[in-house]
């Protein structure tokens, strides 16, 4: 949930078109900036990792695997009448900051270890869960999630379509929003292109989420389904206070300025999600959903209002805090002693 000065400020290096339209030239290369959401060494991590106390006899290192993303998703769109898009990854590096402790402190973590103890090395995981709809106004998506530890759930709805072709001779700001791959439904406008950098808004309502509920067995979270009946400000205040971001308010709670001069909610067209801080405390190793304790899944039940939809892509990144316990030798386990 980062604010519009964070994500703006992030633009060009992260390769993010959120706030503002990317219409850098990669023609020649270009470096970008890709921060890893998850695991021990993710930018998420707030302790030290104790490399020296990781080096077992086999002496193996710190593995990190690159897939690439489809082009159309990472490059959505084009100024050319004719796409022929690709692209690769060149000098690839990984920056991280050493902290060197003194060595009388190395001795009494060595002798702890020799003892018997263990260091807890707390991290986060992102787990990504994918739905389709086919045709209705109501939708289940069970989420087969087994973590004993999920702080919280983010779910966006998307066309089932978007991101997979690559939109030619795309060279406004308008055009790109209405085209936006990463544009996600169920708020109440849809934006359009007016032409010559014109955004306006659709005269017909787009069919939109009216009630949502998450539940784990017998529980549901919130406390009783959330109904939107006149628009989607409850659902967005349950974020804002759910995550506490009260005094940072997040993108999604800006507004769109239209080329009438109006304005419409971000949140409403075309940031639409829906999320659930399970987290009860601040206790960063256990403190949130147990989703492994009876095997159920954890579902999400949306009901639509506005018509029928068809061909929806429910997306769920599932955040879950593990623990990695490292002892003597540098082995390591998810398991304490």
């Amino acid at each position: 949930m980062k604010t519009e000065s964070t994500v703006k400020s992030k633009t060009t290096t992260h390769k993010d078109s959120r706030v503002e339209p990317d219409k850098s030239s990669y023609k020649d290369g270009k470096n970008c900036i890709h921060e890893l959401h998850s695991g021990v060494l993710g930018s998420q991590q707030e302790y030290l990792i104790p490399v020296s106390a990781m080096q077992a006899s086999s002496a193996a290192a710190f593995t990190l695997e690159l897939w690439l993303s489809d082009v159309e998703t990472v490059f959505p769109f084009s100024t050319n009448t004719t796409v022929a898009t690709s692209y690769k990854l060149e000098e690839v590096s990984y920056d991280m900051e050493l902290v060197e402790v003194t060595p009388e402190i190395m001795t009494d973590i060595n002798t702890e270890l020799s003892q018997g103890a263990q260091i807890p090395l707390p991290y986060k995981s992102m787990r990504q869960y994918s739905q389709v709809m086919s045709s209705g106004t109501e939708f289940k998506a069970n989420i087969s999630e087994s973590a004993i530890n999920v702080n919280a759930i983010y779910s966006v709805i998307r066309n089932q379509n978007a991101g997979t072709s690559i939109k030619p001779n795309v060279d406004d700001v308008a055009k790109q929003k209405v085209n936006d791959p990463y544009s996600f439904v169920g708020g109440r406008f849809k934006l359009e292109s007016g032409g010559a950098d014109a955004l306006t808004v659709a005269a017909v309502v787009p069919p939109f989420v009216k009630r949502y509920s998450y539940r784990y067995g017998s529980v549901y979270y919130p406390l009783a389904p959330v109904d939107l009946d006149v628009d989607s400000t409850v659902a967005l205040e349950n974020i804002v206070a759910g995550f506490e971001l009260e005094d940072k308010m997040p993108l999604i709670s800006e507004q769109v300025k239209l080329s009438t001069g109006g304005f419409v909610p971000r949140y409403e067209s075309g940031d639409f999600m829906i999320c659930q801080n399970f987290k009860v405390t601040n206790d960063p190793i256990l403190s949130g959903l147990n989703a492994g304790s009876t095997g159920a899944p954890i579902e999400l039940n949306v009901s639509f209002g506005g018509g029928i939809v068809s061909n929806l892509e429910f997306i769920s990144f599932v955040e879950s805090t593990n623990v990695l316990y490292i002892s003597k030798g540098g082995a390591s386990s998810m398991v304490a002693n």
